[in-house]
């Protein structure tokens, strides 16, 4: 049987060598295939924008799996008509791989290309776009959008990093969100406008490579960002020393006064910074203030506020004057004093030696030997882990608060001496840290009494740990109950609990619930009986970026007493109390408004206290210069057959005058008192002016003297409606001559 012509081309096609190679090439891909994705098996679906997106704005892509469970993702971008692809790194996709967020550094005209690879567990891949996904890969349009400008530094210029400004435009209407130097923020730190923004790094960063980031925001609320490299360059050494400051007069001649004849008012004020930097040392003298005041009494000369001397070389610090002291909470809490402070580092340790005053002094005490008597203290910090896990801290106190005549200034105590000794340490365990501190304490509370020292331990426990966006803490504290430390006196002992707090999202806000058990008289004295007392409040709050800002608290505290002897008195109160605030701000506005409610009562007793509280503030600032501020406070006292309202009105404000060179300011208040039981009722009205004419500000041969005019004048009344006698007016203006000569001078070598 003869074949059919079609029978016969059909053969003379199978057998050409080249069709054979094709037909071999799709067997191959085929099985290729099979593997990739095996029968049965799905992929994955990436949700590209049906509209072009706005450029440099981060894109988010949600990811539909389909029988297909991905082990490893990998996402590869590029920019339309670019010829390289660049693999985002593992953090763009989502922990649960429903979606990947493409940068916005990648994100511009005339668009975006991507490809996604995944495997899963057992090593099977699929691709999206199914096929010949690096050719034919996903487009995203992308529309033209607004370009961030950087005006300063050159970024192909090296700059040196004492003159490092960095400043961008933006370009349109819109608000700048984020400036960023490599990691850290800087955009608490810059001075922004409509359309620029321009800030100094507290610090000049290294020689090198660094990167600039800033995001802007447009009206409908796409985020634009972008990012530059610039060079810092290397600078030679530089020493210098300098002198930096202010030195102010003012002499004020009385024009009326209803409190007789008082002489003309002199002052002078001298405010100066020193100091000096060179190869690995710095040192400054600040604040340094230097009053003098010329009134009835005579002439003083004082040092106003404190000082601050401190030296830096080689890692090594050492402060004198103003200090503050932060060791362990126990043992040395934060507090500030005056003496000296010595940091210093080596071995891996920190060493911290102090010698402080007991009290606070002024003037010109050194602290170093207070008549009120010193504090001493020695701490050593280390890390026992290579990694710097597992920081352990020691510290000792000793120190003697003699007071002045008997009696402590600051606080009424007796005098007192004692030592104490702490250990604290930190460490994580499953995700949790966990953080601890002992101390023992010796302490005479009373030296004058003969009674000796009293020696008591204190602990505290405290564990923090995250579990996805939701916050847990718990803690126990044993304070002993003769445990005191002479760095804080005023430490309340003899109680003993627990703590716990969550943290959980919810909504646009975050949710905080707060739990404390306490009981006292851990000794069991029998004069008295044990008090436990347990609070609960459950707080909401809200600070959103651009909408307003919103707290609610509401608390309960409840105590009550137990094994109380005969005679003693029982002590069973509750105390609820709720409390709420709203702040709202503008271009040149702000308002905020706020409220409480507090109910004491006392069931052994049968009575009731209840307190209301409300305030309304507001500022106005349309231009600089000018500014209007208003406050109102209400608070009224509910108790037994009594009620107690005090109202205070405050209205402050400044305007411009005629020129830049003329302003006026004022001050208003309006206070009252009253009680319903007649026990109080009276009313204070007071105010103050002053209207200036800054004659620096005038221009041309003024610019020279730096020193303007003032007529300033005061009125103070206040009617005293239930004790004769007691009611008051001051008034007074003054015409003053003041003057301010900046001091600048520095020296390099």
């Amino acid at each position: 049987m003869e074949p059919s012509p079609g029978f016969r081309r059909r053969a003379r096609v199978a057998a050409s060598p080249d069709r054979l190679l094709v037909l071999l090439s799709a067997l191959i891909a085929c099985g290729l295939a099979l593997h990739a994705r095996p029968a049965g098996a799905g992929g994955v679906e990436v949700g590209i924008p049906s509209v072009p997106v706005a450029g440099g704005v981060a894109i988010r892509l949600p990811l539909t799996w389909r029988a297909f469970t991905p082990a490893k993702v990998r996402v590869y971008v590029r920019r339309a008509g670019a010829t390289r692809y660049r693999q985002l790194p593992p953090e763009a996709v989502a922990p649960d791989g429903r979606a990947v967020v493409v940068p916005a550094v990648l994100v511009g005209p005339p668009g975006v290309e991507l490809y996604l690879v995944a495997a899963d567990a057992a090593g099977f891949a699929t691709t999206s776009p199914p096929v010949d996904p690096s050719h034919r890969p996903h487009r995203i349009p992308v529309k033209p959008a607004g370009r961030l400008e950087l005006i300063s530094p050159d970024p192909t210029r090296e700059v040196p990093g004492s003159a490092l400004e960095i400043r961008v435009r933006g370009p349109g209407p819109g608000r700048f969100r984020v400036v960023q130097l490599d990691r850290t923020d800087l955009t608490a730190l810059a001075r922004v406008t409509d359309r620029e923004i321009a800030v100094v790094p507290p610090e000049p960063p290294d020689p090198g490579e660094h990167r600039i980031i800033v995001a802007w925001a447009t009206p409908e609320g796409d985020l634009v960002t972008r990012e530059w490299t610039i060079r810092v360059a290397a600078e030679p050494l530089r020493r210098e020393v300098f002198a930096r400051g202010g030195v102010s007069l003012r002499y004020a001649v009385p024009v009326r006064s209803s409190s007789g004849s008082p002489r003309p008012v002199a002052d002078g004020n001298l405010g100066l910074s020193f100091g000096g930097r060179g190869d690995g040392w710095d040192a400054g003298w600040n604040g340094v203030n230097v009053q003098y005041v010329r009134d009835r009494a005579g002439d003083d000369l004082t040092l106003a506020s404190g000082f601050a001397f401190d030296l830096e070389a080689g890692g090594q610090r050492t402060e004198y004057g103003d200090v503050t002291v932060q060791e362990a909470p126990l043992v040395a809490p934060s507090f500030a004093r005056r003496g000296v402070l010595a940091e210093l580092r080596g071995w891996g340790t920190e060493f911290h030696v102090f010698r402080v005053s007991a009290v606070a002094v002024s003037g010109w005490e050194s602290g170093l030997a207070s008549s009120g008597g010193e504090i001493t203290g020695v701490s050593v910090g280390r890390s026992l882990l290579a990694d710097g896990g597992l920081p352990v801290t020691v510290v000792y106190v000793r120190g003697e608060n003699r007071g002045v005549d008997g009696v402590d200034s600051a606080g009424g105590l007796a005098p007192s001496q004692g030592d104490v000794l702490g250990v604290s340490a930190s460490f994580r365990v499953l995700g949790a840290e966990v953080r601890g501190e002992f101390a023992h304490s010796r302490f005479d509370p009373d030296t004058r009494d003969g009674q000796g020292e009293d020696r008591d331990t204190a602990l505290e426990l405290t564990l923090a740990s995250s579990v996805g966006p939701v916050e847990l803490g718990l803690g126990y504290h044993r304070y002993g109950t003769g445990f005191a430390s002479i760095a804080n006196p005023t430490f309340t002992a003899d109680r003993e609990g627990v703590t716990g707090r969550v943290g959980i999202p919810w909504g646009v806000g975050r949710v905080g619930l707060d739990l404390t058990h306490e009981w006292d008289n851990l000794s069991w004295e029998p004069d008295r009986g044990r008090v436990y007392s347990t609070t609960g409040a459950l707080s909401w709050s809200y600070n959103g970026p651009d909408g307003p800002g919103l707290s609610l608290t509401v608390r309960r505290s409840v105590q009550y007493s137990r094994s109380t002897p005969s005679g003693a008195q029982d002590v069973h109160n509750t105390d609820d109390s709720a409390t709420g605030g709203l702040s709202l701000a503008g271009e040149g506005w702000s308002a905020g408004l706020s409220g409480g409610l507090t109910r004491l009562r006392d069931q052994d007793e049968g009575t009731e206290t209840q307190t209301r509280s409300g305030s309304v503030s507001g500022q106005y600032a349309p231009s600089p210069g000018c500014s209007l501020g208003t406050a109102f406070t209400l608070n009224r006292t509910l108790g037994e057959g009594s009620q107690q309202t005090s109202r205070v009105v405050v209205l402050t404000g400044r305007v411009p005058l005629f020129s830049e060179s003329w302003s006026a300011s004022f001050h208003l208040s309006h206070a009252a008192n009253v009680s319903s039981d007649r026990t109080q009722d009276d009313v204070t009205l007071s105010g103050s002016w002053r209207v200036a004419w800054d004659v620096g500000q005038v221009g041309g041969w003024f610019d020279r003297l730096p020193w303007s005019l003032a007529l300033s004048g005061s009125y103070a009344r206040t009617d005293d409606r239930t004790t004769a006698g007691e009611d008051s007016v001051d008034v007074r203006v003054l015409l003053s001559v003041e003057a301010s000569l900046p001091v600048d001078l520095g020296a390099g070598f």
